[in-house]
């Protein structure tokens, strides 16, 4: 069905982390030797969040992972918006 799966989180979002704002890519495209998906945030200026390589959703969070693997967010659900933090502690929020 055509639009079933309006509320999961790949596709493109804008990104605020502080007075910084980046675009972040989550194709459902399968990242080679992971079990998760494949990101990117081309260009930004949050370091953290342009280190990001890979993602996957668990329960209704999402998780975002670094090169390495590691976890470099964890956000939860809001009103059709993702909210939560980045490592070192920063808030995030993600919208369309």
């Amino acid at each position: 069905a055509a639009g079933a799966m309006t509320t999961g989180p790949e596709g493109v979002w804008n990104v605020v982390a502080g007075a910084q704002q980046c675009r972040l890519n989550l194709p459902m495209t399968a990242k080679t030797g992971t079990s998760y998906y494949r990101a990117s945030a081309p260009g930004c200026g949050i370091p953290v969040l342009a280190s990001i390589a890979g993602w996957q959703q668990v329960g209704s969070q999402l998780q975002l992972y670094d090169e390495n693997g590691n976890i470099a967010a964890f956000l939860a659900p809001s009103g059709g918006r993702y909210i939560g933090t980045i490592s070192g502690g920063q808030a995030v929020s993600m919208a369309r």
